[in-house]
């Protein structure tokens, strides 16, 4: 029976899916019933701990596995769904909080609320550690495959555009926590495929320069050119811990027009 097993055995088989379909299904299934048995047989509390122990072991591997179980826990509608509001009900707090690493509860509440806001903002004020393995960091969101999570990111900083002086300095950080050069290019796909279709926004900009500076051998079409005296612009190329023109440094003849112009009196 799925309860009889332990945590880690639980996390094992999911550590062994052949792809996010199949972790999303097991997480569905035997993790699950196994979940729902406890919370039945001892407390929701039990319950809770047993499923906070199964996301500690999947949190010391791939983010990305992390998050598909957590998407099947919070999926809308569903038994997984009914049951995480159950246990949240028994036990008077969101579920998962006993995590080691809090971005664990903290992404689960974002997937469920359908927002990244509160996540984000820990991410926003997370200080990294010199620990390779730290278990405490920001669980990436898999930007460059996740249909679902590209919106609510990108709504995060429309928002946060319009209510922040500051904007721009802690959109920065946030970026540089959680997008690498993959993820760059799925939001700089969607953001000029949306921008094209009439669906774009003025506070996307910054967003879509940041990743553009990831991948500086695409063209930046005309309408992304920057209005404001580029003020916002340069900040947003030299995010991360590396400037503008030393990322352009090793594509050398494979630059844009623009990136090429842009570092001309530098290399």
């Amino acid at each position: 029976e799925p309860h009889r097993v332990t945590p880690a055995a639980h996390a094992a088989v999911l550590e062994r899916a052949p792809g996010p379909e199949i972790a999303k299904a097991l997480a569905e299934g035997p993790l699950l019933a196994a979940t729902a048995r406890i919370a039945e047989r001892a407390s929701a509390e039990s319950a809770d701990n047993f499923l906070s122990r199964v996301c500690d072991r999947l949190a010391m591997g791939p983010d990305s596995l992390v998050l598909d179980v957590l998407e099947a826990l919070a999926t809308p509608d569903s038994q997984a769904s009914q049951l995480m509001t159950q246990i949240e009900t028994q036990l008077g707090r969101a579920p998962l909080r006993s995590c080691l690493n809090p971005f664990v509860p903290e992404l689960l509440a974002a997937l469920r609320a359908q927002s990244l806001s509160n996540y984000l903002a820990l991410v926003a004020v997370h200080e990294d550690t010199p620990y390779l393995n730290d278990r405490k960091r920001p669980l990436q969101l898999g930007l460059d495959r996740n249909s679902a999570l590209q919106p609510m990111y990108i709504q995060h900083f429309r928002e946060m555009a319009t209510g922040r002086a500051d904007a721009n300095d802690v959109a920065v950080k946030v970026h540089d926590k959680m997008l690498d050069d993959t993820a760059c290019a799925g939001l700089l796909h969607t953001l000029s495929q949306w921008c094209a279709d009439g669906d774009g926004d003025p506070t996307d900009m910054f967003l879509l320069w940041y990743c553009w500076s990831r991948t500086p051998d695409r063209q930046l079409p005309f309408w992304a050119l920057p209005q404001d005296g580029g003020g916002s612009f340069i900040v947003a190329l030299n995010g991360g811990k590396t400037t503008f023109v030393e990322r352009c440094r090793p594509i050398g003849a494979g630059l844009s027009v623009l990136a090429k112009f842009l570092v001309a009196p530098e290399t």
